[in-house]
């Protein structure tokens, strides 16, 4: 299988994704996915949320 550059970029996201693609992975099941954002400031992370401070 070559590679197709528009559907997997040249990038880390790209590589992670072809290689799941080369060992098999079904890439069109629905999956969970956790992250984390990290703000410099609490009042950037608030906008960033909706919320509010305590």
């Amino acid at each position: 299988m070559i590679r197709d550059k528009s559907t997997y970029p040249d990038d880390e996201n790209g590589d992670a994704l072809w290689n799941m693609v080369q060992q098999g992975d079904d890439l069109s099941k629905k999956r969970d996915i956790e992250f984390t954002v990290i703000f410099s400031t609490e009042e950037d992370a608030l906008k960033f949320g909706g919320g509010s401070s305590f």
